[in-house]
């Protein structure tokens, strides 16, 4: 009978991992270059600058409505988790106290 142990050796979960100490890529990006992220940031806020900033931006917005909002749409999340309760969940309206006191068998306020 042949039994296996959950070892390093045959533990799928470790296979293809690098050993400890040891990288991907042991040259690694030279030091001192910059990511294509950082070019595309650094060219776009050299063209937001050359329009005008902020100020020609809205120009722009104003004059091409239809091209601006697109792009603003785009910049926002499809989906935003909302992590707080409704205005009406989160407060005890007037018919839900006055319900209470009457199970309660106070006096009710009915605005009279």
């Amino acid at each position: 009978m042949n039994v296996k142990t959950n070892t390093p050796d045959n533990n799928k979960v470790n296979a293809g991992r690098f050993q400890p100490g040891q990288s991907g890529n042991p040259a690694g990006r030279t030091p001192g270059s910059r990511n294509r992220f950082t070019a595309l940031k650094e060219a776009f806020v050299e063209a937001f600058d050359g329009i005008g900033g902020v100020e020609g931006l809205m120009a722009w917005a104003k004059n091409n409505p239809d091209k601006f909002y697109p792009i603003l749409a785009r910049l926002f999340p499809k989906e935003v988790e909302v992590g707080h309760k409704s205005f009406a969940e989160g407060h005890v309206t007037q018919l839900q106290v006055n319900a209470n006191r009457r199970r309660a068998g106070l006096s009710v306020d009915d605005g009279e």
